[in-house]
């Protein structure tokens, strides 16, 4: 299935970007630091803390579809909320994560940066709210032909399998949409950190 191969490549790619960039802070920082501000913002402080349980569900999910049970399997919703529960979890205390990073006076990154972090959420939640109409629609729209179908069973399969594939290519092109939209936004915010350290070099 093309929409498995797709979230396959990106939960790999996240898991390499979030290895990589998690040893790159460690060696700018020189170690771990748990005092970061001083100031009215302690509660930035718990930035590195955040980034190391975002680094952990981040190694934690891939591992878990190593132990991933048959799609028949009475067990496969148990894995399945699991494996939902980390990634959105992830997702959720990376974005909280880079939000305090930009906010921390050390990062010098101008509040522009934050904002922009903010779009990102919003196109997000408007992404995923879209995906569970799809969804309440492709179910209640199976359930239906299920019920007025009254003819030949394979006629009936035909019906459903046309069914499917429409719902299939709107979540798919969705998707795409979703991927291109996030990504956008997240090399906005890498050029907007660019920027305002190469105008602070000169």
């Amino acid at each position: 299935k093309v929409w498995f191969q797709v979230h396959r490549a990106c939960m790999v790619l996240v898991l390499a970007l979030t290895v990589v960039s998690f040893f790159i802070i460690i060696l700018s920082a020189e170690g771990y630091r748990d005092n970061l501000e001083a100031s009215d913002k302690k509660h930035l402080n718990s930035h590195p803390i955040l980034g190391i349980i975002v680094l952990i569900l981040t190694c934690i999910n891939p591992i878990m579809t190593f132990f991933r049970c048959s799609p028949d399997d009475s067990r496969r919703k148990i894995f399945n909320w699991a494996h939902f529960g980390v990634g959105v979890s992830s997702h959720i205390l990376a974005v909280i994560t880079i939000i305090f990073g930009l906010q921390l006076t050390k990062s010098g990154v101008k509040i522009g940066a934050t904002y922009v972090v903010y779009v990102y959420i919003a196109v997000f939640v408007v992404f995923e709210v879209i995906f569970e109409i799809i969804k309440m629609r492709e179910r209640n729209q199976v359930d239906d032909t299920k019920y007025e179908m009254r003819i030949i069973e394979g006629e009936e399969k035909k019906q459903m399998s046309g069914e499917t594939q429409k719902f299939s290519r709107i979540r798919f092109f969705l998707l795409i949409g979703q991927l291109v939209a996030l990504g956008v936004l997240a090399l906005a915010v890498i050029v907007y950190i660019l920027l305002d350290i190469g105008a602070k070099g000169h």
